[in-house]
């Protein structure tokens, strides 16, 4: 999912897509209290619902997925695992 979520985005025929990884989960945990874990890998229905609620929280605060998205990962990248 996460590869093709990563494909359908750079190819510009989505930007309401969010690209579930461990930075992404580490901030849905720190910062929505939330405690997934991805090691080991994640189901298609883990992933959308992890999806779902970033799409939720972009429409919240009224800011595009794609770059939420993005400045969450390098955010969380920057900030260390």
């Amino acid at each position: 999912m996460k590869e093709a979520s990563h494909f359908l985005r750079n190819v510009k025929f989505a930007d309401s897509i969010a690209i579930i990884d461990t930075h992404v989960v580490r901030f849905l945990n720190e910062f929505l209290g939330l405690e997934v874990s991805i090691r080991g890998g994640i189901t298609k229905k883990d992933y959308l619902e992890l999806e779902s609620l970033m799409r939720n929280l972009s429409a919240r605060y009224q800011l595009s997925l794609a770059p939420l998205d993005m400045a969450i990962w390098d955010w969380m990248r920057e900030k260390g695992d």
